[in-house]
């Protein structure tokens, strides 16, 4: 994977000028490599964060513990959350108050008002009409991880330095403010903390961290509430800090509540990670972990029947690279 994503900043012509870290979209979103690596997710000091909290009840935080290992492999991460811009140069739509639109410095805001299920819809439109990479919202671990920016502490600076980092009520005058307009973190990512909450794509559960999976975990297989992150230019600061969990039913639209994406390049047609792909959009198993080998016979067959394309003319012969690409391009 460290090895497809230089390839794909070395040969990408959108990339940021003159950054070989970052790559700019045809939507004009920048993403930024984030290396692979490993970090405690949860809070440390539980006792501590509980102090801060106006009731001091550890109760109220016990689903941040217990700190555990967690390896995250390299992604993008979007630069800043989803702008209203965007949102409309992709959507042609404009949710949220009237007011943010009306704005002279509407363009740069974050959107908000958009439930989970809608900034999904914004997903799809993307992956449908973009090639080379594949989006999502990152998922709890992604997002604890840059955030955190290497630091086990409640934030990785100061809170006296807060204001510096983050739009909050003791800062923003309760308004919201334009994207990247505080300082960014060490990974060059601006607005992780504070301005808007952030939809991230895991379920919720108040156990999870007893038995996360120790690489990428993705979060609970089903629940009732979604996580945001981050906290807004509304909240006091006991809810801006890296490990601070927020579960919301994915109807649930706010105008505190945004998101940023998280993308991957798309896998070369024909590898060990694109078989992979292919299985999780074509599933060629029987439910029960049994199922042809990738890159067999049957299962190329398989993937064929499954995309109601067996027997059509003009599919090329399964043992070439040709199969591949024209697979690749049925399932994208």
């Amino acid at each position: 994977m460290q090895l497809l994503l230089f390839m794909l900043l070395a040969s990408i012509t959108a990339s940021a000028a003159g950054d070989t870290n970052k790559v700019v979209n045809q939507w004009g979103m920048t993403f930024v490599a984030i290396p692979s690596g490993q970090f405690m997710m949860g809070t440390k000091d539980i006792d501590e964060a509980a102090m801060e909290h106006p009731k001091g009840d550890v109760n109220l935080v016990r689903d941040e513990t217990p700190p555990h290992p967690v390896s995250i492999s390299a992604f993008y991460m979007g630069q800043t959350e989803v702008t209203q811009k965007q949102w409309q140069d992709v959507m042609n739509s404009q949710p949220g108050p009237e007011a943010n639109w009306q704005r002279k410095d509407w363009q740069q805001l974050p959107v908000v008002t958009v439930n989970w299920h809608r900034i999904q819809d914004f997903i799809n439109v993307l992956n449908a009409k973009d090639e080379q990479y594949h989006y999502r919202l990152p998922t709890e671990a992604e997002w604890e991880y840059v955030a955190r920016d290497g630091s086990g502490s409640l934030r990785p600076f100061d809170i006296e330095q807060l204001d510096e980092h983050a739009w909050t009520i003791s800062n923003s005058g309760d308004i919201l403010h334009p994207v990247a307009t505080r300082k960014a973190n060490g990974f060059d990512i601006y607005d992780l903390y504070g301005n808007v909450w952030e939809w991230v794509n895991d379920w919720y559960a108040p156990d999870y961290y007893t038995n996360s999976a120790q690489v990428d975990p993705p979060g609970p297989d089903k629940g009732t509430r979604r996580m945001r992150r981050g906290g807004s230019f509304h909240c006091p600061v006991h809810l801006v800090r890296p490990g601070y969990r927020a579960p919301e039913i994915p109807d649930k639209r706010y105008s505190v509540l945004g998101f940023r994406l998280a993308a991957s390049p798309h896998p070369v047609p024909c590898t060990e990670p694109w078989y992979a792909f292919v299985e999780s959009k074509v599933s060629t198993g029987d439910g029960m972990g049994h199922g042809p080998d990738a890159d067999s016979a049957e299962w190329k067959s398989v993937v064929e029947f499954k995309l109601g394309i067996r027997g059509t003319a003009g599919i090329p012969d399964p043992s070439t690279d040709e199969w591949c690409n024209y697979i690749d391009k049925q399932i994208r």
